[in-house]
């Protein structure tokens, strides 16, 4: 994969604390797709959202989730973010450095296996407490933009050599809810058009990717008419990861095939794709069930199952969120009982994963 020279992310960086806030042509959002259906296939991929445990894991303990990818058939990864609150997960002079190079180990096994590794790039963790607050929202997506600038000026000769390098992962979220006012929808334009580009530029042939997902109080068509018009304007963003929320009760599976095709037909009208998140887990503390931290277990099976079959209507591809946490043997309790239902299952139906 090619890599651009330094001198394009020193042009960039003079445009990065700037939100364009000119006012542009919107395009008309798409109609209504009829949906492309598949056979229910395995789970294809997974997140890995790295956490401060992940830095002093041994190459041999990742090499031992990347066997138990291989036993799943993962075939692709989404790196949800390679730098989280100023920390790196690789060696660094512009964050603080990681003591081992686990973006190497990830990119070199996967390199082995045969998989395809989207790489995220930066995140802070009160990034929702920030979205929240719209005055801050310019302000820090201008922050944001520098900092993915010094990372993938980092990361770009470190992944880019790696035959398992898909792409870049945008690590902030879109929902529908922060954006839909015009001064915050052309906050959120200008940085992914600034965000996406520059990654095009350095990297032309990598794939740009971003997560968006649902609440329910917003309407199918809404949610299809703001991704309509975002798209048309965001030229270099390829992927639109689409979260189906299933797991954090944003949405549910009576409703969610409403979604899927509204997002289907927002990125089949801009010539993009549209790949659904599969939510394995299901939460169990944490708002808006309680004011008590985040806590989740794995989902039952038949649940996955469903969610699989529901995916495959839109997508040939699709990814879990997420392996590591909620179906592996490295885990106890429902996490390993997840796995050991969904390896049983592969087993007896004699499953064959694919995505062709």
């Amino acid at each position: 994969m090619q890599f651009r020279p330094r001198q394009y992310l020193l042009q960039w960086l003079g445009l990065i604390l700037m939100l364009v806030t000119s006012q542009h042509g919107l395009a008309a959002g798409g109609s209504q797709t009829e949906a492309v259906s598949r056979p229910p296939a395995c789970l294809q991929g997974t997140f890995i959202q790295l956490v401060d445990e992940n830095r002093t894991w041994p190459r041999t303990q990742w090499e031992s989730l990347f066997k138990q990818f291989q036993e799943l058939k993962i075939n692709r990864i989404v790196l949800q973010w390679t730098v989280i609150d100023g920390q790196a997960f690789y060696p660094s002079h512009n964050f603080k450095s990681a003591t081992e190079p686990v973006v190497e180990w990830i990119m070199s096994l996967a390199d082995t296996h045969g998989m395809e590794v989207m790489v995220g790039l930066t995140h802070q963790s009160n990034h929702w407490d920030i979205v929240g607050k719209a005055e801050q929202r310019p302000k820090y997506l201008a922050e944001e933009l520098a900092r993915i600038a010094q990372a993938v000026d980092e990361l770009g000769p470190l992944v880019t050599t790696h035959k398992s390098f898909r792409g870049w992962y945008i690590s902030q979220e879109v929902d529908d809810l922060n954006w839909m006012d015009d001064v915050s929808n052309e906050s959120l334009r200008s940085f992914l058009v600034q965000a996406s580009t520059l990654l095009k530029t350095l990297t032309p042939r990598a794939t740009i990717g971003v997560s968006a997902f649902a609440n329910k109080a917003t309407a199918p068509q809404e949610l299809e008419l703001f991704w309509s018009r975002m798209l048309a304007r965001v030229q270099n963003l390829d992927t639109i990861y689409f979260q189906d929320g299933i797991g954090v009760y944003k949405l549910d599976l009576a409703v969610l095939s409403a979604y899927y095709n509204a997002m289907h037909t927002a990125a089949k009208t801009n010539k993009r794709e549209m790949m659904p998140v599969i939510e394995i887990f299901e939460q169990t503390s944490g708002m808006p069930l309680n004011n008590n931290a985040f806590s989740a277990k794995s989902a039952p099976l038949e649940r996955i199952l469903r969610q699989v079959s529901e995916a495959e209507n839109y997508s040939a591809k699709h990814i879990a969120f997420s392996v590591p946490e909620y179906l592996s043997s490295m885990k106890d309790g429902s996490t390993r009982q997840a796995y050991d239902d969904y390896i049983s299952y592969m087993r007896e139906k004699k499953i064959v994963c694919s995505d062709n």
